[in-house]
């Protein structure tokens, strides 16, 4: 992943305002970390993992909120 599909992720998954912080305090690194790893275009790898992992809770949490809706 290069520092263009890093943003590209993490506005889809965060919003365009704020992914930067919010990846910071998802990935336990300091600001200025994530805006390095966007121009270097170098996230290590456990950037993707924990991507993966945050897409798939965020597709759980839709699945669960639409049943939830259905049992009511």
């Amino acid at each position: 992943m290069n520092g263009e599909e890093l943003e590209a992720r993490c506005v889809k998954l965060f919003g365009k305002k704020h992914w930067k912080k919010t990846l910071a305090e998802k990935s336990g690194k300091d600001f200025t970390t994530i805006r390095r790893w966007r121009r270097d275009g170098r996230p290590p790898g456990y950037v993707d993992i924990l991507l993966e992992a945050i897409e798939a809770k965020q597709k759980l949490d839709r699945i669960t909120t639409t049943l939830t809706r259905q049992l009511r």
